[in-house]
This record gives C-alpha cells, structure tokens and sequence, in this order.
C-alpha cells in the first residue's frame, strides 16, 4: 500500500507547477569553472562565483561552439539575458533549450548522459548537425545520436504542450581582457507552465513509474 501511495505522491509533485530555484550569479560578479566538461567540448560545467559564498554556485551547459573557457581564467559576468552575444548578433534561447535545462536541474535527466544533453542543446541552438557530431567525434558512444534526439523530440513536445520558458537564462561570459567567452544557462526565480497542462515527457515519467511499481506488486505476490 505504500508503494501506491508514495506513486501518487510523486505523480502529484509531477504534474504540480514548480518554481524553479534561482541561481545567484549576477550581472558584475567574477566566476571560475571549475571543471572541463564532457568529452565534446560540452558538458556539464560547474562554476563557483567568487561574489557568492560556497564552492559551487551553477551546474549549467554551454550553448555555442566557437567561443571559448577554460578552467584558469576568471570570467566576468557581463549580461544576463535570454540572448546570447554570438560574433554575429544576438542569437535568442530556444524555449526547447529552456526545458532541457529546466528538467536537468529538476534532476529528471538521469537517463541521458551530459555529451548527449549538451549535443541537443547544441542541435537545438543551430551550433551543430549530428553530422558535425559523427564527423568530429567519430569515437562517440553509438547511442549519443538516437538519445540527444530522443530528447529534442521530448523537448519539442514540451513546448507544443504549452511549455514556456520563465527561468532559464543566458549568462554572457567575458574574459578578463574583454573578449567574449563562452556563454552558459542559469535560472532565475519565474514560474512555469507545468501546473496547467502536464507535459508529454513528464507524462511518460509518470507512467514508467507506475508501471514499474506494478511489476514489483504482481512480482511479490508471485513469490
């Protein structure tokens, strides 16, 4: 009976609008990354903001590829904005993008690994082709391709389900003698759209769930 109720209790907290937590960076501070990511020039970067107390302040991703960061440098946080400062203009964050990110931090990605989020990130923010992904990194998992897009399709259904982005942002990166640096995702306080109509990939949470508590019922009663 406690496993029926504890499914229903995570159902509800599914399918209730939550309100992100915010990250602290502001537009001013100094930060340090404090890791190399993945194995695509990507991944998951954790960064510690030297304005903010405690070692580790964002766990975020890299949404462009010719710009650069290192873990040596300290970056200045020169914009905090839904645009990206691309060499060529302003490059806007696709809301597809938004929910990834929002669901990473929500810790609901355990399936994927961080170079397949980063590459539908990439794929999404038109940085790269999964061409470009088979072509520079040929020694790549061969599930990288069908789990990245596994994912954009879960994305793209997420935002034709009404999702819309109110958290994430883009954190504009500088280094120290002013050249842009690379640029990173974060949350702000907002809300989201997730109380008013359960997306298709939190629906398929759901009922992976329950259908794996099922099986261990009819399983213990077998036995």
């Amino acid at each position: 009976m406690h496993r029926v109720v504890a499914a229903a209790f995570c159902a509800a907290l599914l399918f209730t609008g939550r309100a992100a937590s915010a990250d602290s960076i502001a537009v001013g501070d100094t930060v340090h990354v404090l890791n190399s990511g993945g194995t695509i020039y990507g991944g998951v970067f954790y960064v510690d903001d030297l304005n903010v107390p405690g070692p580790i302040d964002l766990a975020s991703f890299c949404i462009q590829i010719p710009q650069d960061i290192n873990t040596t440098d300290l970056f200045n946080v020169g914009d905090i904005s839904l645009f990206a400062d691309d060499d060529s203009g302003p490059d806007p964050l696709d809301d597809r993008t938004a929910w990834i990110y929002e669901q990473f931090r929500g810790g609901f990605l355990g399936a994927y690994t961080e170079n397949e989020i980063q590459a539908a990130i990439w794929v999404l923010e038109d940085e790269w082709t999964f061409a470009d992904a088979n072509a520079w990194f040929p020694a790549l998992a061969p599930g990288l391709v069908t789990n990245a897009t596994t994912l954009i399709t879960a994305a793209q259904a997420a935002v034709a389900g009404g999702f819309v982005n109110h958290n994430v942002r883009i954190v504009n990166l500088f280094f120290p003698d002013g050249s842009k640096a690379q640029d990173m995702l974060m949350l702000v306080p907002g809300t989201t759209t997730q109380s008013e109509a359960p997306e298709p990939a939190t629906l398929l949470l759901v009922g992976s769930a329950g259908a794996a508590l099922i099986r261990r019922r009819v399983k213990s009663r077998n036995s």
